[in-house]
């Protein structure tokens, strides 16, 4: 029946459940337990239940995905979080939020995600495919390989003018050239990445499916480990790239469910851990990081990192004080590639300005997860809108993909680091999170087509449902 669970799902469950319970305990191990407000824990309690649920039920359809991927957003930064934050009195950035406010706070984020799920259930219209037609067949010629490696070298060469070697591999290090430009920063530590990134995932589908230009491809791998080295790197844009990497080298029709035990237990126990080389200028002993691990996680869970439920508490305040801005901070996040020299008065990031106008803070490097960014654009009415929109989006996404046999075809290639991009794109700010993801999605479809050729095909499906070629156009 397909209700029923299986032996496999139920052991799945089991161990999701394990990791939870050891987190937990890394957490609130050493932090002292203070007053809570008992409706703001309950309401905690409800949307990490649903977000819990809502889990499980996307494993049993695949492996991984967007929609996977919202889920365990909100069930450890709308659920897990503010329950120890709430527990230990944790304040970010100065705030002072109500319980009140912590507890609209969560009855705006059950409305984001029971919207969300609206979304997903709007009905697409397929256009049914015709027995003989014409479709593409996606391949990498050898003068393209040639092309991709060249291309590769360049912006390695690139990476080592402006970076620097040892920026490369330590993020703590000083880059050779400072770009104090957002725009010509966005080139430089986005695009350049991307682009060994993508030039080596393309390289390795073709490799895998034909056999060809070993040497080339390895050499391309090669480029992508110093261009994109963990330690050298943002958490985010290493776990995205690195992971979205691993998925193309397990290979699609290889991939099982405990690939989702696998994002979990790299987002709740690896993601703290990692913080321990933030600042790092060399490589650590074993024996400090085993001294440094229990502390980044009693760090971790209160800190800025993980803000964001406070920062949508934020927004909720920002709200009732000055009212919703019309989609204002929306505008400035559709237009981040304008330069704010031509465009003087362009709006800043939706939590800088938010924790500004509170708390008068210097420090605005802050958080805005989306569902803020859609109330303090329009209030309710935007999380709602929002929510579905963003539901329907990231359904259509996984169906294509999941639905996609071609390896080279464009969703297969970008959507696996797309997708672990999303995941941070939740806690936002829009502003600079989005400029993010667009510049991978767009390295990714241009690289795409310089290096991916297309060949059209007329071809028809026998009665079994085989695809057969006729002859190529």
């Amino acid at each position: 029946m397909r209700g029923k669970i299986t032996k496999q799902q139920l052991l799945l469950a089991i161990i999701i459940a394990i990791i939870l319970i050891i987190a937990v305990l890394l957490i609130v191990s050493g932090i002292t337990v203070n007053e809570f407000g008992k409706w703001v824990i309950i309401t905690a309690i409800i949307n990490l239940s649903f977000a819990f649920l809502k889990l499980l039920s996307e494993t049993r359809k695949n492996a991984f995905s967007f929609s996977f991927m919202f889920y365990l957003f909100n069930f450890i930064f709308f659920g897990l979080t503010p329950i120890v934050q709430s527990l230990t009195n944790w304040n970010a950035w100065g705030l002072s939020l109500s319980d009140n406010e912590k507890l609209f706070t969560n009855i705006i984020i059950f409305i984001w995600m029971l919207t969300f799920e609206l979304g997903r259930k709007i009905k697409y219209k397929f256009t049914l495919r015709k027995k003989n037609k014409k479709e593409n067949v996606h391949l990498v010629s050898d003068q393209q390989f040639y092309l991709g490696i060249t291309i590769d070298a360049a912006v390695l060469i690139v990476l080592l003018i402006t970076v620097g070697f040892g920026r490369l591999f330590f993020k703590g290090e000083a880059a050779n050239i400072t770009i104090n430009n957002s725009s010509l920063s966005l080139i430089q530590f986005h695009v350049l990445r991307n682009t060994v990134f993508f030039i080596a995932v393309i390289f390795f589908n073709w490799t895998q499916e034909t056999g060809k230009h070993r040497l080339i491809t390895f050499l391309a791998f090669l480029f992508f480990l110093l261009g994109v080295f963990p330690t050298g790197l943002s958490r985010y844009m290493a776990g995205s790239l690195w992971g979205g990497y691993l998925i193309h080298l397990i290979r699609k029709k290889h991939i099982g469910k405990w690939v989702s035990v696998v994002l979990i237990f790299g987002i709740l126990i690896l993601f703290p851990i990692s913080g321990i080389f933030r600042n790092a200028t060399r490589f650590l002993s074993f024996s400090e990081l085993l001294q440094y691990i229990p502390r980044s996680f009693n760090d971790t869970y209160t800190s800025g990192n993980y803000d964001a439920h406070q920062m949508l508490g934020a927004a909720v305040q920002y709200v009732r004080l000055f009212g919703d801005n019309s989609g204002h901070q929306l505008i400035g996040a559709i237009l981040f590639f304008i330069p704010r020299s031509l465009w003087p008065n362009k709006p800043i990031g939706t939590g800088a300005m938010v924790i500004s106008q509170l708390t008068n803070a210097s420090f605005t490097n802050v958080s805005m997860p989306l569902v803020g960014e859609a109330y303090v654009n329009f209030g309710i009415i935007g999380v709602v809108v929002f929510a579905v929109i963003l539901g329907y989006t990231t359904e259509h996404l996984d169906k294509a993909y999941w639905n996609q046999t071609d390896s080279l075809s464009s969703i297969r290639l970008i959507y696996p680091s797309a997708m672990l991009y999303f995941f941070f794109m939740n806690r936002g700010d829009l502003l600079s999170s989005g400029s993010y993801l667009f510049a991978h999605v767009f390295m990714g479809l241009l690289l795409c087509r310089i290096l991916v050729k297309r060949e059209a095909y007329f071809v028809y499906r026998n009665s079994l449902g085989s695809l057969h070629t006729m002859e190529s156009l």
